[in-house]
């Protein structure tokens, strides 16, 4: 059985579909396996000084490689490529996107800390967790780096060749890399990551580098409302009070203009 290596303040993972995961590949690998769920890491935007939070679904540290694993516990049917993914004939953006992008600041993380980690190869892909009749049809690389919880995914993660790499490629540094990254984990109470003002977060849905878009839901009550919430930094360093002022009030222009619009729940 693989190796969980929980961050410090993991209480749980997020959803059903990031535990159905975890248990998955927790049976299927082997103990030279290191599973870390719910990573978050810190990173700053050079251009702007603006610093984000970004969080990783589970991160997987094998032998020869490593893997940022971005999960969609999503129900129905669904189609995509490359640029944009369709569940139940509802548009979405291609998670591999947003994965890749996580996958650069962690490869930058890994380099920042140390140089010779710079071998080890980070690879993104995206797990469709829930158990859907449907057989998902993607093209193009989506269809290549997307996996249900089944034997492809296991022998994706356990063949060094289908990332280009040689076995035990990271055994070496494969322990220090683990601390590294349980170390990192933000001191976030687990409140604060799944919380958004009365609200309960049920998916991260857009992260850029001046805003996160979550789907919510009210908190402490049984309820079919959801409602898309975007998140926005005020505090930027590098900006002057009038720089900031006017970014503030840009925000609040937002708010308002969308108060004023009708809610449609979400289906």
């Amino acid at each position: 059985m693989a190796i969980i290596a929980k961050p410090p303040y993991f209480e749980s993972v997020v959803n059903a579909g990031e535990q159905r995961l975890l248990e998955f590949l927790e049976l299927n690998l082997s103990d030279d396996y290191y599973l870390i769920p719910n990573v978050e890491l810190a990173s700053t935007n050079p251009r702007n000084n603006r610093t984000q939070y970004w969080e990783y679904d589970l991160i997987v540290v094998a032998p020869h490689a490593i893997y940022n694993i971005e999960n969609k516990d999503w129900k129905g049917r669904i189609e995509g490529d490359d640029n944009y993914w369709y569940i139940n004939d509802r548009q979405t953006q291609n998670p591999l996107k947003t994965g890749r992008q996580k996958t650069a600041i962690l490869a930058s993380k890994l380099k920042e800390q140390n140089y010779t980690w710079n071998s080890a190869w980070v690879q993104s892909i995206v797990t469709l967790s829930y158990p859907n009749t449907y057989t998902p049809s993607l093209w193009q690389e989506a269809g290549k780096l997307t996996f249900q919880l089944n034997e492809q995914l296991i022998d994706f993660l356990t063949d060094p060749h289908k990332v280009g790499k040689l076995e035990n490629d990271v055994t070496g540094i494969q322990k220090d890399v683990v601390d590294f990254l349980i170390g990192v984990q933000s001191q976030k109470s687990p409140d604060q990551k799944r919380e958004i003002e009365g609200y309960e977060v049920i998916e991260v849905l857009q992260q850029e580098p001046n805003f996160v878009e979550y789907l919510v839901k009210p908190k402490g009550v049984t309820s079919s409302i959801r409602k898309r919430i975007k998140e926005y930094s005020l505090q930027v360093n590098g900006l002057t009070p009038a720089e900031l002022s006017y970014r503030e009030d840009q925000i609040k222009n937002q708010y308002m203009a969308l108060n004023k619009i009708k809610a449609k729940p979400l289906s």
